[in-house]
């Protein structure tokens, strides 16, 4: 045993010296693409689309590279109709449509990027990407807010959770087709306006699609007691239901995935589509969408 001691020991040495050595690796710098952000409702207001560039993931000084001096135009596709779009002074990267302009439920938007050198190769590129505006009820008839613990675990057969909070129900005709909701709850009208604080669900959750359901009182937000979203006797809490495509629906579902880790029996998506063409990321949408509040009342 002494004799295996005396081997080891140097050899421990050796290795804590040999980890004090710098080592410097060079990493490759990735491919620049353009990223496109824009939305497109049925609101009458200026509709806004952002462009940058992907960034190295190691970059030391993580700003993000807007995109200036781009031409846009968003085409209603069934009527030609053009909506031009100038780039806001105040915010490079940043184009909007003038304030008058809104969307048809049922038709189909293209979105046009012209005058972008992304490589920097001195040659100019173009970029387009289409997505249909689906249509939703005339309005929601109403929310109900209910202080217990998770209605809709429990309609899932979970067991109770550690403490209660506001359960909101939404009361609401579903269309003929089959629709994919995204809903976005408020809280003194401030919006929850991360992606993992949006929920997800498409018709066929409430019966076969295209069934024109009625959600009556279904479970749609959870506002629990122990976390930031918690909310208080006489706050006012907003549920805003947006009816999308089924290409931006499963977007936001893998973009929300690959951020929070995903199923653990399955591999988070490797490349996250977008709708944008010519090898760029990110999505352009059209979506309608009607929007409710209701005070807390115990």
């Amino acid at each position: 045993m002494k004799q295996l001691l005396k081997y080891i020991a140097p050899c421990v040495v050796l290795l804590s010296i040999s980890c004090t050595k710098r080592i410097d690796v060079v990493l490759p710098t990735s491919l620049s693409r353009l990223v496109v952000d824009g939305k497109f409702t049925i609101d009458t207001t200026q509709h806004t689309v952002v462009l940058s560039r992907t960034m190295d993931y190691f970059d030391p000084n993580p700003t993000v590279p807007y995109i200036s001096n781009a031409v846009l135009t968003i085409t209603e596709v069934e009527t030609n109709t053009v909506y031009p779009l100038q780039e806001d002074e105040n915010m490079l990267g940043h184009y909007r449509t003038m304030p008058d302009v809104f969307g048809k439920q049922g038709f189909n938007y293209k979105l046009e990027i012209e005058q972008v050198d992304i490589d920097d190769d001195g040659v100019m590129e173009s970029y387009d990407a289409t997505d249909f505006l689906p249509y939703i009820a005339d309005q929601i008839d109403s929310i109900k807010l209910v202080y217990d613990y998770s209605i809709m675990g429990t309609l899932l057969g979970m067991p109770p959770g550690k403490d209660k909070g506001w359960n909101t129900l939404l009361y609401m005709q579903d269309q003929p087709t089959h629709e994919y909701y995204v809903l976005v709850g408020s809280r003194n009208r401030l919006e929850f306006w991360r992606l993992n604080e949006k929920g997800f669900f498409d018709d066929a959750l409430f019966g076969k699609e295209g069934s024109q359901v009625y959600l009556k009182g279904a479970p749609l937000a959870f506002l629990p007691d122990s976390t930031d979203y918690h909310a208080y006797k006489g706050d006012t809490i907003g549920l805003k239901v947006q009816s999308t495509s089924l290409e931006y629906f499963r977007y936001l579902n893998d973009v929300e995935s690959a951020n929070s880790g995903g199923n653990p029996m399955m591999g988070n998506p490797a490349n996250i589509r977008g709708n944008v063409s010519n090898g760029a990321v990110g999505f352009f949408s059209a979506f309608s969408y009607r929007y409710k509040e209701d005070v807390a009342e115990l």
